[in-house]
């Protein structure tokens, strides 16, 4: 997999992820990493529930992810493409503080990092 660095609103500077988070809907992050032009690639995607799940490192808090590869990340909760109910309206989500799964209802407005395989 090919994982964005920087989350949505970020900008990747010398290596470093520069600048706050846009936080935004789950269909809205759906149709932002779709629409990704990433390293003269177009075929991103919103992280399956497995997939966002492979980053988070248990043995690191606040945020529990290799923040050498992802830095700056910010330590809330991200979207993943995965349904928790069969409905599209409730999806699960990785906080990435600690690692906490949990499903959540449209439309709270979360992070996202988008992935390409």
């Amino acid at each position: 997999l090919q994982w964005q660095k920087c989350s949505l609103g970020q900008t990747s500077i010398n290596g470093t992820c520069d600048g706050t988070t846009s936080q935004t809907s789950w269909q809205a992050a759906l149709a932002y990493c779709e629409g990704l032009f990433l390293n003269e690639s177009d075929d991103w995607h919103l992280p399956s529930l497995n997939e966002l799940k492979s980053l988070v490192d248990y043995q690191k808090y606040n945020p529990a992810i290799e923040s050498g590869y992802f830095p700056n990340t910010e330590p809330g909760y991200y979207w993943t493409s995965s349904k928790n109910d069969g409905s599209t309206a409730n999806a699960w989500t990785i906080h990435f503080i600690d690692g906490y799964i949990t499903g959540r209802n449209n439309p709270p407005s979360l992070n996202v990092r988008c992935v390409r395989r």
